[in-house]
């Protein structure tokens, strides 16, 4: 190969890595739960952010966590905050906690979560109505979930079933956004509670 050649290559690779580099910069940093990952077991922690503990609002017979329009069912009160726990085995992106998330009845407003860990901001996989991301859309009108005799009956809600998969024990936070809203609520996260 000649020099000028061997040089063309040269410059030819390096414009590849810098605009590999440069459009890999723009986009988000992928998380831990996207590609092959250390699962790690443990309790979960003691020591998060203070945090509202799960509590009966109507029409809901279940404590939960959230306001209007979504709040989420599964959560337990714990020392600091609430926690989720799991005590099987883990699937491929993580340990499964099981959360329900519930709309009151006749809501038409579409919600979107997130859940990141807040010490490494590694986002939680979530899976939902045969989709699954680390952004869940809850859209009350495309839900296969809606208990009661009758949409819209005193006590009935809008259900979306979900599993929440993270790579270790930790603080998380959730994130839930709608058009003209939103809240966030921490929680623990372990194979078991205590430590």
């Amino acid at each position: 190969m000649r020099r000028t050649e061997s040089w063309a290559l040269l410059g030819s690779a390096v414009v590849l890595a810098a605009c590999s580099a440069e459009s890999s910069a723009l986009r988000p940093s992928p998380t831990a739960l996207s590609a092959p990952i250390q699962i790690t077991y443990g309790p979960a922690p003691k020591d998060c952010p203070e945090s509202p503990q799960p509590r009966l609002v109507s029409p809901f017979s279940n404590p939960v966590i959230g306001q209007a329009p979504l709040w989420a069912i599964g959560f337990e009160p714990g020392t600091r905050a609430p926690f989720l726990s799991h005590h099987g085995v883990s699937e491929a992106k993580g340990i499964p906690l099981k959360v329900f998330w519930v709309m009151a009845p006749g809501s038409d407003t579409v919600v979107q979560v997130t859940i990141t860990e807040t010490r490494t901001a590694t986002a939680a996989w979530i899976s939902w109505d045969d989709t699954s991301g680390t952004v869940a859309t809850f859209n009350p009108a495309h839900t296969q979930v809606i208990s009661s005799p009758t949409a819209g009956d005193v006590g009935g809600v809008i259900g979306f079933p979900s599993s929440v998969d993270i790579a270790r024990p930790g603080c998380y936070e959730i994130d839930a956004s709608w058009n003209g809203g939103k809240w966030s609520q921490i929680f623990a996260a372990g194979t078991t509670f205590g430590g």
